[in-house]
Order: C-alpha cells, then structure tokens, then sequence
C-alpha cells in the first residue's frame, strides 16, 4: 500500500488500505494453515467478498483514469 501510495503520489489508495489488510489475514492463514486450518464464517466470507469487489472497484478506477484500460 505504502508503495501504491509513493509511487502514484496519489493518497486515495488510503481508502482501500483496511479492506486490504483485512484480506491479507485470509492470505496468510489459507497459505501457511497451522495444524488446523481457520474455519470462517458465512458473514466473514460475504464480507471478504465485498472488500474485494471495493479493492477491484478502486483499482479499476485508478487504472482507467490513468489510461491503463478503456471503459
């Protein structure tokens, strides 16, 4: 994120940066699983989803707006 940030010089990536690491968490524990693997909840996995759906939302924006892809 910080990278993101530097970078682009642009700090609206700031908006996305809890949603990120919110999934980050998912990332490391399906990856690296202790001895029993997380269990997560329907409303856990509903909201996962949607803080994708916001990061890809964002960055599709960045992306378009910069002329990275066409509408």
């Amino acid at each position: 994120m910080n990278e993101c940030i530097a970078v682009q010089n642009d700090a609206d990536f700031e908006a996305i940066r809890d949603d990120c690491q919110a999934l980050t968490r998912y990332r490391v524990e399906f990856i690296y699983p202790g001895p029993f693997p997380e269990q997560i909840t329907i409303e856990e996995a509903r909201s996962a989803i949607q803080k994708a759906h916001n990061i890809y939302g964002f960055i599709r924006q960045k992306a378009e707006a910069s002329g990275y892809l066409h509408k």
